[in-house]
């Protein structure tokens, strides 16, 4: 059920197809920018710092929420906006601050966010450490 409500989020995020940019390649984004992004996310491989709201290890997935939300409430479950993303590999702790590398992927009628790679960063970006 909350797989499903977070991926109609990132569905409704990113409506219209990829675009291509080449000028934010590289770029890393936070979660809020990357699901706001007008014209939905660039095509090829994004790159998106969050952090992990929930897992669903079961599924292979987690949810991520934006760094600056997380900072200002200091909770998982304040955020406007989370972004689900599949991961293959070890999944990363609650409340863990990540950078997601991948892209946007149509599974079935939704948009996922498939990760190539996931890195938990130390310290936390924007943390006082």
């Amino acid at each position: 059920m909350v797989i499903a409500a977070l991926a109609v989020a990132l569905s409704a995020a990113v409506v219209t197809p990829p675009r291509a940019d080449t000028s934010s390649e590289g770029a890393t984004t936070g979660v809020r920018e990357f699901m706001e992004r007008e014209g939905g996310p660039p095509a090829g491989v994004n790159r998106v710092d969050g952090v992990v709201s929930q897992v669903f290890a079961d599924r292979h997935m987690i949810a991520l929420i934006d760094v600056a939300e997380f900072r200002e409430c200091q909770v998982v479950t304040c955020a406007k906006l989370t972004l689900p993303v599949q991961w293959q590999g070890e999944l990363p702790a609650l409340a863990s601050t990540v950078r997601v590398t991948g892209s946007v992927e149509k599974q079935g009628s939704r948009n996922i966010f498939t990760a190539s790679a996931v890195e938990v960063l130390e310290p936390s970006p924007g943390s006082d450490r």
